[in-house]
């Protein structure tokens, strides 16, 4: 769906730790695929999306607005775009799926987002039988699915490969991605890191950017664009050893 970063008609995980930026990423990847955009420099194929937001869905559709300033356009365009929001009245995915199935048929939906896996799940997300009905569910519905989900600071610190201990969340899913951003990084313009954890094909390799809030708080545009991470010297430590290296190269010459 969206070129070597989300795999067509499968589940891929976006985890990281709390205001790593991975549900504003999530929200800009879900309308450049409404408008068949490119999404850090990736191209998405168009569609319809359905988000099934449990985290703050008053402010659902505030921050997609803003994101469509970010982007160059007027937040109005936001109710000309084939964008949906599933009332999900904190039910489980697996006890709506078949109704969302259905919606997704009806809509001719590319992609559904699920923020987040917690209460996506309905139950403890570190246990088989949650995690294991969830992804039962985004199969049952048929619709590739992204799923953000929450990662604790001491995983992260580890470098957790997956955002909860049972292996279901990196058996299940086709891809899995860690977001990373640099913490010591001014609030209003934040380098992230993408970084695969699993893959099914090729590993792709780590996707570097920037996160820009522009303009008064919660209220301006927000601008998300490419970046090479490399030089900085918090994200470059995430990265395989051969990235590593060149990232030393760029910086230059070391006294």
């Amino acid at each position: 769906l969206i070129d070597d970063i989300v795999p067509l008609g499968s589940a891929t995980v976006w985890f990281g730790k709390g205001s790593s930026g991975k549900t504003a990423l999530t929200k800009r990847a879900a309308l450049e695929v409404a408008m068949g955009g490119k999404f850090l420099g990736k191209r998405c194929m168009q569609g319809g999306v359905l988000f099934i937001d449990y985290e703050d869905p008053d402010w659902l559709q505030h921050d997609l607005r803003r994101h469509l300033a970010g982007m160059g356009y007027l937040p109005e365009m936001l109710e000309e775009l084939p964008v949906f929001y599933w009332p999900h009245r904190n039910e489980p995915v697996a006890a709506q799926a078949e109704a969302i199935r259905r919606f997704c048929e009806k809509h001719e939906i590319a992609l559904v987002v699920v923020d987040s896996a917690l209460s996506a799940c309905g139950g403890e997300p570190e246990r088989s039988e949650p995690s294991a009905a969830l992804f039962n569910a985004c199969q049952h519905i048929g619709v590739t699915t992204i799923i953000v989900s929450h990662v604790g600071h001491a995983e992260y610190e580890a470098g957790a490969r997956r955002p909860y201990g049972h292996i279901n969340w990196e058996n299940r899913p086709r891809r899995v991605w860690a977001v990373h951003r640099d913490d010591n990084a001014d609030t209003n313009e934040i380098d992230f890191l993408l970084i695969c954890t699993k893959t099914n094909r090729k590993m792709p390799k780590p996707i570097g950017g920037v996160l820009t809030f522009k303009g008064e708080e919660n209220r301006g545009p927000i601008d998300i664009g490419t970046k090479d991470v490399r030089t900085n010297t918090v994200l470059h430590s995430r990265v395989g050893l051969t990235e590593q290296i060149r990232g030393l190269l760029l910086r230059g010459p070391l006294t």
